[in-house]
């Protein structure tokens, strides 16, 4: 019997760690600037509407960009997004007014004035 131990002695017990989370607390600036940077691109043929919401995701994917977290992807892609969307609304607001194809309907000359 003196090989015998009782249950728990001689062995480590093992206890399981609960998983670390990450710092949630800005996240959803990134996601945010993600969606919104979609939402812009989707709306490019929208007068000055993509113009408000590129605005809008680049100003929140700069706030995602700034925190520490894990999805620093989601907002490089909403800044991204939301520059391309920028950029495109501008050019078919304004640039092609020049042509007569622009959307900028207050910035069109008027015939016979």
């Amino acid at each position: 019997m003196d090989n015998y131990q009782q249950p728990g002695q001689g062995q480590p017990q093992w206890q399981p760690q609960q998983p670390q989370m990450p710092n949630n607390s800005n996240n959803g600036f990134c996601i945010a600037s993600m969606v919104i940077g979609i939402c812009a691109v989707v709306f490019v043929c929208v007068p000055f509407l993509p113009i408000v919401l590129g605005i809008v995701g680049i100003v929140m994917a700069v706030m995602g960009l700034k925190t520490k977290g894990a999805m620093h992807g989601m907002a490089i892609a909403g800044l991204v997004t939301s520059i391309v969307a920028l950029v495109f609304a501008l050019v078919f607001v304004f640039g092609l007014n020049e042509f007569g194809l622009g959307a900028c309907y207050m910035c069109r000359p008027v015939p016979g004035f």
